[in-house]
């Protein structure tokens, strides 16, 4: 398929004195890439998109057509490519002989439609998503402002932001740090060397693990959910909503135990000097596991706050 110019932006270049137009004229054409490409495809409901984007950035928003549009900003000549394949549209820019290429890219799609992403030095902003996501990055920040019924994602050197996404959550990211707000379903998520820090989360599941990092729970805590929050050399703080109806198992080996608000201080109860505690709250319906081998575990009441600082 063809790629087809963009037309340029006009400036404020005509109403100035002809030298510093042409001086501006200089500066924005040293400064900025070249020109964008453009190209669109008409797609159906039963298709998925996948987006191929070596380095850079990728920002995907959506509308209502039925129709992928993809953008590209370079320095050098690109080729855009949307191609057709079964039920699957796969988009792609390369540079001369084929080469990867550093670009600025920005997509359009619709709201319903499946989005898979693939890329190596690759900073990711997802906006509005209706469907499922799944995205493979090397390095590069990745933000998802929506997605439905599956949400993963794989970064080795890229931090990982999610808000509003719902559904089974499937994040890993080795070396940096995991962030969801307002998220809804089942979450697994775990890196190495990254914090990890849930807020405003309604799940029925958690599987929480970092290696070196903190590990931050402030959502709530369903009867028949169970959630595991471990971490080796990091801390744990869990916020307890009131009315929680939880066995609550807790095990550390070099760090504390810490809780505030008069029913979690009353239920705590030491198991094991110094290293296994539990703590029945309500009627003790849903499961919690917190592991910790180096740093602190702190409990808290959430109308309460927190008994510790920092």
């Amino acid at each position: 398929m063809k790629a087809r110019p963009t037309k340029a932006r006009p400036t404020k270049a005509s109403y100035m004195h002809p030298k510093q137009a042409l001086l501006l004229v200089a500066i924005l054409l040293i400064a900025r890439p070249a020109a964008a490409e453009s190209i669109e495809i008409d797609v159906g409901r039963d298709t998925t998109l996948l987006l191929e984007v070596h380095s850079g950035t990728l920002i995907v928003q959506t509308w209502d057509r039925d129709q992928v549009q993809m953008q590209a900003w370079a320095d050098d000549d690109v080729d855009l490519d949307l191609s057709r394949r079964g039920r699957r549209i796969r988009g792609t820019i390369k540079g001369e002989y084929g080469h990867p290429v550093d670009a600025d890219v920005e997509v359009r799609i619709p709201k319903w439609m499946p989005l898979e992403i693939k890329g190596r030095d690759l900073d990711c902003e997802l906006e509005g998503l209706e469907a499922s996501v799944d995205a493979r990055v090397l390095g590069g920040d990745l933000l998802i402002d929506g997605g439905r019924d599956r949400i993963r994602v794989r970064s080795v050197h890229g931090s990982v932001t999610l808000r509003g996404s719902s559904g089974l959550i499937d994040i890993h990211a080795t070396n940096e740090d995991i962030r969801m707000r307002d998220v809804s379903g089942e979450i697994v998520a775990e890196t190495v060397h990254g914090d990890i820090r849930i807020e405003g989360a309604l799940v029925t599941a958690v599987e929480l693990v970092s290696t070196s990092g903190d590990i931050i729970y402030d959502g709530t805590i369903d009867r028949e959910g169970e959630y595991f929050l471990s971490t080796h050399d990091g801390d744990i703080r869990l916020a307890v909503p009131p009315d929680t109806s939880a066995l609550l198992e807790i095990e550390t080996y070099e760090g504390g135990v810490y809780a505030s608000g008069a029913e979690i201080e009353q239920a705590l109860v030491e198991v094991r000097r110094d290293r296994e505690f539990r703590a029945e709250l309500g009627d003790g319906q849903a499961r919690v596991r917190l592991q910790n081998f180096n740093g602190d575990i702190e409990l808290y009441d959430r109308k309460r706050g927190r008994s510790k600082g920092g």
